[in-house]
């Protein structure tokens, strides 16, 4: 919170300092600490639970839109505190550097999170797309996703939708990635933490190749997914035709199996755990069909990403006008709170709690209500002079200085 706080503040300070307008909004700012921040955070958050089409309805006098916002912090507040919401360091990265807005609280993330838990076995890595359609040097564009158009984010779940790590992909400019073999230098920068503890990871075809599987199993490490077609090294099987029903399989002398099965259509297969016998599945209907076994596993668990998307995509708290950067930080605070929840429920299983899982929804609200708990009466809102008085004149100065140096 406290690095947030700071943050928050050298941004404020720099747009007042930068501002021209006689009326700007940016020449009242007045620094934040963290218990207006926490504020803050969960007005933002309740946002997701109430939709309205523009942001100004949350703090409506109309008797049609009774909420609460306004007991808590003004609107002009809130945006001068939006406006500024950033979690950067200037210090490391150039004017021009998509990382400088978003890359030090990812890093915050993956940090947080390599501490806090130790993932089960079975692990996944697929892309995430927060929505953006203005230009941007660093936008994508994902055919098979619901935001065709945005900002990319590799990241690696485990099977229950608890985010472990992600990277924000900056296109061309990414030092970690840009050059060949780009799948496979993603692969293994997420995995790096989690590489020859005989983890499985099952990704998709955007990342399989016979020579990807054979790298991670030289560190104790499984891999198990779908396999397009043009790969180089793979077996003549890939391009065979066959008959619905059918399954070839060709292994290596390094282990890993590649299999060609054809249903309604051809399905390439690769792994280096599971082998291609046929086993008993149902489908969401109840009827039994057998299928080959490295299909059902990968169907299995092939959802960690997914499951993320649809349960943050329920609770939005932003806006399409809200600027990419922002849209980030809001994103990776999401994924926390759902980290949050998801660890809480498992926690309560291992106690032997029997008692109905709590839903997200309400898990989230309990959040809010915490976050507000302090200040849950009208009075006890913070008043701006409470919050922190004007930065004095040699914090401006230094500011001025260090502005001038940048």
């Amino acid at each position: 919170m406290s690095m947030l706080v700071s943050s928050v503040n050298t941004h404020g300070l720099r747009l007042m300092l930068e501002s021209t307008g006689p009326h700007s909004r940016s020449l009242k700012w007045n620094n934040t600490n963290e218990d207006e921040m926490r504020i803050f955070l969960a007005l933002l958050f309740h946002m997701g639970h109430i939709s309205v089409s523009r942001l100004n309805y949350y703090w409506s006098t109309d008797k049609l839109f009774n909420l609460p916002f306004k007991l808590f912090m003004s609107r002009d507040r809130f945006l001068l505190i939006l406006r500024n919401l950033t979690f950067s360091d200037s210090n490391s990265y150039s004017d021009t550097d998509p990382n400088r807005y978003c890359k030090p609280i990812i890093d915050f993330f993956n940090s947080l999170m390599k501490t806090l838990v130790n993932p089960p076995k079975n692990l996944t890595i697929d892309e995430s797309v927060v929505l953006w359609r203005g230009r941007l040097r660093i936008r994508q564009f994902i055919k098979g996703k619901r935001h065709k158009y945005g900002v990319k984010l590799y990241v690696l779940t485990d099977t229950n939708g608890i985010t472990q790590k992600m990277h924000m992909y900056s296109g061309s400019d990414d030092a970690l990635l840009k050059g060949k073999g780009h799948a496979d230098k993603v692969v293994m920068m997420l995995m790096e933490d989690y590489l020859n503890t005989g983890r499985s990871l099952y990704t998709d075809n955007f990342y399989n190749s016979v020579t990807l599987a054979e790298k991670l199993l030289q560190q104790r490490t499984y891999l198990t997914g779908t396999l397009r077609a043009n790969r180089a090294r793979n077996p003549g099987i890939t391009k065979s035709k066959i008959a619905r029903g059918t399954l070839l399989t060709r292994y290596n002398a390094r282990g890993v199996c590649v299999t060609n099965y054809r249903d309604k259509r051809n399905v390439l297969m690769i792994s280096t755990e599971h082998h291609s016998d046929f086993v008993q599945s149902s489908n969401s209907h109840g009827q039994v069909k057998l299928k080959p076994k490295v299909i059902v596993e990968y169907n299995k668990y092939m959802n960690g990403v997914d499951l993320k998307d649809q349960m943050l995509s329920y609770y939005q708290s932003f806006k399409k006008s809200t600027r990419w950067y922002k849209k980030i930080v809001i994103h990776v605070m999401q994924v926390m709170l759902l980290n949050c929840f998801k660890m809480f429920n498992e926690q309560k299983k291992r106690s032997g709690d029997n008692s109905r899982s709590m839903s997200f929804f309400d898990f989230r609200l309990n959040v809010v209500k915490m976050l507000l708990k302090k200040f849950d009466t009208p009075t006890d809102r913070l008043t701006e002079t409470e919050v922190s008085n004007r930065p004095s004149t040699s914090s401006l100065l230094r500011a001025t200085t260090t502005l001038r140096n940048i």
